[in-house]
């Protein structure tokens, strides 16, 4: 069983759609915006899928929301999390001014945060070009 959730009503209709073409029926997408306090009832899953998130919750609502919003994540996650996140040295974004706070070293950064919201270890593995810009993302592999 796989649980898709966005708070882009577009993402969720062309998830829906792609579901529909190939007849997927062991999935669920939905239109919700979350909060952190939300997750507690939500279900364990082995693995969660978390891109491109992290940076609008800091753009949005601060540093210790977004951290909060991890540990919430980890707290119904039993095995492991894929992660990435907009970065400070992307241009052109209104938000990349807010994440300043991941400098000099953004995988290290991402790494001890991963750690200190409860994960045992966490590991680079690849990198994804943005869609906004053509900075290389790393992506993360983070274990319980």
């Amino acid at each position: 069983m796989c649980v898709g959730i966005d708070s882009g009503r577009n993402e969720i209709m062309t998830a829906n759609s792609i579901k529909s073409i190939y007849q997927i029926d062991n999935v669920i997408f939905s239109n919700l915006y979350v909060k952190p306090k939300d997750i507690t009832g939500f279900p364990v899953f082995d693995v969660v899928i978390f891109l491109s998130i992290f940076h609008h919750l800091v753009s949005n609502n601060g540093l210790e929301f977004a951290k909060d919003f991890v540990r919430k994540v980890a707290s119904i996650n039993s095995k492991y999390l894929i992660f990435e996140t907009g970065q400070p040295n992307e241009k052109g974004v209104t938000w990349s001014d807010n994440m300043n706070f991941m400098l000099p070293d953004i995988d290290l950064w991402v790494k001890d945060m991963l750690m200190e919201c409860g994960y045992t270890k966490v590991s680079v593995i690849g990198n994804s070009k943005s869609f906004r810009s053509d900075v290389q993302r790393s992506l993360f592999l983070a274990e319980k």
